[in-house]
């Protein structure tokens, strides 16, 4: 959590694009740590260490 945090507060226009209303991961946005989907670990609050790969990926749609 405290990495979006901090990106949200760097970039406050991430805020709607990452977050929904209630504060939790938007459903629309992927984020992995280490090619691990966050929502598997502990969410928003899985920890992340110094050397750790982060991606922030929107979901895609289409046919």
């Amino acid at each position: 959590r405290e990495l979006v945090d901090a990106l949200v507060a760097k970039f406050p226009a991430l805020r709607q694009q990452l977050l929904g209303e209630n504060g939790d991961l938007n459903r629309f946005v992927n984020v992995y740590v280490n090619g691990q989907d966050v929502r598997y670990l502990k969410g928003l609050d899985t920890p992340v260490a110094e050397r750790d790969e982060v991606r922030l990926l929107p979901a895609m749609a289409g046919g």
